[in-house]
């Protein structure tokens, strides 16, 4: 919900944005009776400013701005309870049943039931509202909703996945276990990148090049990206993605290609990432990985996934996000890249999520 009416100038810039195209300002002007002959896009959206709107059409533009730059992360907690009795599905229920979370900003949709082979997969969502910063007002009131999977692991213990559009996400469903849990004598564990040792995340990422998918159906074929996390919070990124950060640290440091090569390379040949002189220095400089994008082939079937693990925020907390898909559909061996389903790219992340895991377990 809009508190205030944006200016003139807001207006503009939103409708401006790379995320709005031309196709949904001409329809949005059409549904309301605006029609110019022969006008410019910018011509279009200047005239479009100067009028009034209801707060529903405002937040029609919100809305298609703020997902248009979202994207699909998956990340995930697991609940230790010392009570064997500890249902998550019940308390959950209750908390929503009395509306206790409505004065802490969260609205709480139905849980749904889904059984898969044994185990019994709940499904829930929350609506919550983020303000964030900007010079444009207009968009600093966003209004999220995010699914959330949880299922028993063993009596009295939970694992929760968050399968959300943003790192904020996967961080308000924990913070809305711990009200679940409080005074339920019960605790939240995440995978953090502090409860590892340098040596060990460059094990974990490594590690995840052979184990992070099926190895009878995937392989690696490329390193896409990596990001170092320096002393004093300095980043040293290789590749180009671009990734918005939860922190504020400004000395990037971009790493040559030749390095990047190098270390796929190494990963390609099936050596150890330790081995290569770049990893040697960053490790005796006190830097550790914080994220690295990886490629991986379908060997049955001409396919390619890209798939990005990122320790990310404050503290940093593991997640995971798919890139890119493509598939070959010619002789020339060329690759065509296409938008999968929602739900495969969540089957996908959480497949690589649960490997990653079981792995991080294992380091610590």
């Amino acid at each position: 919900m809009i508190n205030k009416y944006p200016t003139i100038y807001e207006i503009q810039e939103v409708l401006n944005s790379p995320l709005i195209t031309r196709g949904f300002i001409n329809q949005f002007a059409q549904k309301r009776g605006i029609f110019l002959v022969n006008a410019s896009k910018e011509d279009l959206i200047k005239e479009l400013s100067y009028h009034l709107y209801e707060y529903t059409d405002l937040d029609e533009i919100r809305n298609l701005a703020y997902q248009s730059s979202n994207k699909q992360v998956l990340s995930g907690f697991t609940i230790i309870s010392k009570e064997k009795n500890f249902d998550l599905e019940n308390l959950y229920d209750r908390l929503r049943d009395f509306g206790q979370l409505q004065s802490k900003g969260y609205q709480l949709k139905a849980i749904t039931k889904k059984k898969i082979g044994e185990n019994v997969i709940f499904h829930g969502e929350i609506e919550y509202t983020k303000r964030k910063t900007g010079k444009i007002e207009f968009l600093q009131n966003e209004k999220l909703a995010t699914d959330f999977y949880f299922h028993s692991i063993e009596d009295g213990n939970w694992q929760v996945e968050v399968d959300g559009n943003t790192s904020s996400d996967g961080k308000e469903v924990m913070k809305l276990m711990n009200f679940i849990v409080d005074g339920k004598n019960a605790e939240i564990n995440s995978l953090e990148i502090d409860n590892l040792t340098i040596p060990n995340v460059i094990s974990f990422f490594d590690r995840l090049t052979k184990e992070g998918l099926d190895n009878k159906t995937w392989r690696i074929s490329d390193i896409k990206q990596l990001t170092f996390k320096r002393r004093k919070s300095t980043l040293a990124t290789t590749g180009n993605d671009s990734e918005e950060d939860d922190e504020s640290d400004e000395d990037i440091a971009i790493v040559d290609d030749e390095n990047l090569g190098g270390i796929s390379q190494a990963v390609l040949d099936g050596r150890n990432l330790r081995e290569h002189p770049f990893v040697k220095q960053a490790e005796k400089d006190g830097c550790i990985f914080t994220a690295m994008t990886y490629e991986f082939e379908n060997i049955k079937k001409p396919q390619y996934i890209s798939i990005k693990a990122e320790f990310k925020g404050s503290p940093k907390i593991f997640e995971v996000s798919i890139i890119s898909t493509a598939r070959v559909e010619n002789t020339k061996r060329k690759k065509v890249y296409y938008t999968p389903t929602i739900e495969y790219k969540r089957e996908m992340s959480s497949l690589f999520w649960n490997n990653a895991k079981r792995i991080y377990q294992e380091l610590i």
